[in-house]
Parts: structure tokens; C-alpha cells; sequence
């Protein structure tokens, strides 16, 4: 068994400040994440390649990360975080970032993590930034709430040569009760029908035994409105070290695509992921647009 883990993360606000650590939902974190670390993490479990995810907006800590990926004989690639609302700089610091990530391991995405809490979706700058994107064969990281599903949505039919990759599933409301999860579920459902998003079953607490329980439903679901060949594999590391370590982590989620073909459970655990960054082929069909359809 071959896993690619899409989405970890690193940092050393030592180095490069993170003030959202200094939230109070975010003040049990380790204040540095670093790939040493990370590697002790992942040793003896069956990841093989990795994806690192920049926290921090800064272009020295894309730098930083890009360095300790090039050292690791783990990180593939990175995600660097930039605004794509940057009118002055967007553009350029995504041509700044393919020079610097030229030798393995490459720059292999972009994150915006508030390009859907802002209005901002319609601007010149973000449009003429995602059609950058597009064209440099770059996949772009959206967060985004289940309010905010349908706003993506839209962002995806009006780009559907960019893909778009939805972190953590659209943060599904597991302790909100069930009307909320259904609402979230056909959000999700409906932003499915854009074949140009992919999304990442990552940033999820353990899964449990227990009948109902909201984790292993939003895992079912997702599987089931996106299919493996869209979905990946993410431990969210070292958010998980608040519940698990990462071997636990990482085990209990291949254990709930158990129900899957072998086809379909290594399409989640690494082929999305070669597909989508390691461009080991396209990551959605070149001829298809977004299905229109009802965003419920």
C-alpha cells in the first residue's frame, strides 16, 4: 500500500511569524512543525511522497518551505499561499515561485485560504490570477465553509479550466446536528457536479464504531458525490497532534475506504494526488465544463 499524504503542513513562527497560532482555537499547536519532524512523523508508515501546504502568506517562508522540501526525501511538493486579489503582485510572485520552484521538489499549487470569505470572487485581479493558474498547469486551494460551498461553485463553472482542490471537504459540521449535515451534505453534493474540483478527505477528527457517527458519514458521503478519482488522502499534520498521533491518524483514515476496490482505495490514497500535483496526468477532462445544475 502506496499513500501519498496531500496535505501536511510546516512552520517555525521563530522563523516566520504566524499569528493565527496566537488564536484560541489554535493555542494547543506546537509552535514549530519543521520537516525533520515531520519525517520522524511519517517513518515506518506507508507514506511514500507528500504534499506540504504553506500556513503563512509570506513569499520568505514559500522560500523556506521550498528549501526544506528540496532536503526531505519525503515532500514532492509545495502549495505556497498567496492572495490571488493581489492586483500589484499576484501575477508576479506566482512567476517568482515557479524560477525558485524549478529543481524537486517544484511548487506544485496555490492556496488563497480567504479568497471565498471576502468579496472579492468577481474581481478583475482574481479572475485574470485564476486563469494564471490555468495556464501554468497549477491547481488552486480553496477553504471554504459550507456557507460557502455554493460560492465556490459558481467560481468553478465560470474557471473550468482551473482546478480547484477543496481542503478538509468543506469542513463538515459534525457536531452541528443532523439538519446542518444534511444542508452541508447537498452543498457538497452539488459542488461535485463541477468536474474541475477535487477535494481532500483531510482535517477530520478519528473515526468511530458507533452507529451515526458524523465522521464516517462525511468520509461515505464524500466518496460517494465525488468519487475515489477526485479524492485524496490528508493528514492535516501537526493539526492532528491535538486528537492522534500521525500513524493512528493516517490508519484510520485508509481504514474507512475499506469498503473500496483496490482500484478505487489506491485512487484516494495517491493517484488523485499524482494526478492532480505531480502532473502525472490530467485532472479532469479536457472537454468537460461544470454540469449545470441546482446549487441546493
Amino acid at each position: 500500500m502506496t499513500v501519498i499524504d496531500a496535505h501536511h503542513h510546516l512552520w517555525d513562527a521563530r522563523l516566520h511569524p504566524q499569528p493565527w497560532l496566537d488564536a484560541a482555537d489554535a493555542r494547543d499547536l506546537p509552535r514549530h512543525a519543521t520537516a525533520d519532524e515531520f519525517s520522524r512523523a511519517v517513518a515506518a508508515t506507508a507514506v511514500s511522497a507528500s504534499i506540504c501546504v504553506q500556513a503563512g502568506p509570506s513569499p520568505d517562508e514559500t522560500r523556506w518551505l521550498l528549501d526544506a522540501a528540496r532536503r526531505s526525501s519525503v515532500i514532492a511538493g509545495v502549495v505556497m499561499q498567496r492572495s490571488l486579489a493581489d492586483t500589484g503582485r499576484g501575477p508576479a510572485l506566482i512567476v517568482a515561485a515557479d524560477a525558485e520552484g524549478g529543481g524537486p521538489p517544484p511548487l506544485v499549487g496555490v492556496r488563497d485560504p480567504a479568497l471565498l470569505g471576502r468579496a472579492t470572487t468577481g474581481d478583475r485581479a482574481v479572475r485574470a490570477n485564476l486563469d494564471l493558474l490555468a495556464e501554468r498547469g497549477l491547481p488552486l486551494d480553496v477553504l471554504a465553509t459550507p456557507a460557502e460551498l455554493r460560492g465556490l461553485g459558481s467560481l468553478a463553472r465560470s474557471h473550468p479550466s482551473t482546478t480547484f482542490v477543496l481542503d478538509h471537504i468543506g469542513y463538515p459540521p459534525l457536531t452541528a446536528g443532523r439538519r446542518t449535515m444534511g444542508s452541508w451534505a447537498r452543498g457538497l453534493g452539488a459542488l461535485a457536479r463541477c468536474p474541475n474540483v477535487v477535494a481532500k478527505l483531510s482535517g477530520l477528527p478519528p473515526t468511530s464504531d458507533r452507529p451515526g457517527d458524523p465522521v464516517s458519514f462525511a468520509i461515505v458521503h464524500a466518496i460517494e458525490v465525488f468519487g475515489p478519482r477526485r479524492l485524496m488522502l490528508g493528514s492535516d499534520w501537526p493539526v492532528t497532534t491535538r486528537s492522534t498521533d500521525y500513524r493512528p491518524c493516517l490508519e484510520r483514515l485508509t481504514a474507512s475506504l475499506a469498503g473500496l476496490s483496490p482500484a478505487d482505495q489506491d485512487a484516494i490514497r495517491s493517484t488523485t494526488a499524482r494526478t492532480v500535483y505531480l502532473r502525472d496526468a490530467r485532472a479532469t477532462d479536457e472537454s468537460g465544463r461544470c454540469e449545470e445544475g441546482p446549487m441546493l
